[in-house]
């Protein structure tokens, strides 16, 4: 489930960790061998800075388009309020 509210909103009742992310990748994962279709996912790899080995990579895995359309609206919807200019 994605939750996408229109006006800005204080989200509550969470424990934050700030952590800064180094490096973002998106991927279409497969699970055969050689990266050989179907494709069955999009993956989006965060790498932590400055984490080493010691933590490792969080990987986000959307199995539909619908939940990954979602997502890409809602973020799409937050950067032009924080970011008018953008041209959204």
């Amino acid at each position: 489930m994605v939750e996408h509210y229109d006006e800005p909103r204080e989200i509550t009742g969470t424990e934050y960790i700030p952590l800064s992310v180094d490096n973002i990748e998106v991927a279409t994962f497969t699970p055969n061998p050689g990266g050989k279709p179907p494709y069955t996912q999009v993956h989006v790899r965060l790498e932590v800075d400055g984490a080493g080995e010691d933590l490792p990579a969080f990987v986000l895995r959307f199995k539909s388009p619908r939940t990954l359309d979602r997502v890409i609206g809602a973020m799409l919807d937050h950067r032009n309020q924080v970011w008018p200019e953008s041209g959204g």
